[in-house]
């Protein structure tokens, strides 16, 4: 779900919780990951970029989101933090066949999301994921890997500049 505010966190998860706002207390653990005490079955994520924001919320387990604008960025000395050498190749080919760094994006976001599933963010080490290549050149929009005892189903959707990733324990 996607807001224009971070205001609208404590009522968007009101209204998807089906509660009152007030009720709604958001806690994070020590390395970020947020929380509901007041629904330990419910599983949430939260994102933002540049003014927008992502919420994901789960029921069935861990899940992770992230939402990035694509804009301008130094990607080529960012790779080596996110990147394994052969999905960084995989990106260079990519950005050279199209314009703009949807590819770079890509793949942040869908590590973001996957590593915030796991618990840790980016934290976690970006490069121990490896990505499918016909995703990362955005052939496809889904897929489904393992990572850290998670199976997780990894979807992503561009709207407009937003690039959108969630990961969702299967």
């Amino acid at each position: 779900m996607l807001s224009a505010s971070l205001a609208e966190r404590r009522h968007l998860l009101s209204e998807l919780l089906g509660c009152a706002p007030d009720r709604v207390e958001i806690a994070h653990d020590n390395l970020g990951k947020p929380s509901l005490p007041g629904f330990p079955n419910v599983e949430i994520s939260f994102s933002d970029s540049e003014g927008w924001n992502a919420l994901s919320l789960s029921r069935t387990g861990p899940v992770g989101v992230d939402l990035e604008l694509i804009r301008p960025v130094s990607w080529e000395p960012m790779l080596k933090m996110l990147a394994r050498p052969e999905e960084a190749s995989t990106i260079r080919v990519a950005l050279a066949e199209r314009p703009g760094l949807e590819p770079f994006f890509r793949c942040w976001t869908a590590k973001e999301a996957i590593l915030k599933a796991g618990g840790t963010g980016l934290k976690g080490g970006a490069p121990r994921i490896k990505l499918p290549a016909t995703y990362i050149a955005g052939h496809s929009d889904q897929f489904t890997m393992e990572h850290d005892a998670l199976v997780l189903s990894v979807e992503t959707r561009q709207v407009g500049q937003l690039v959108l990733s969630r990961a969702l324990a299967v």
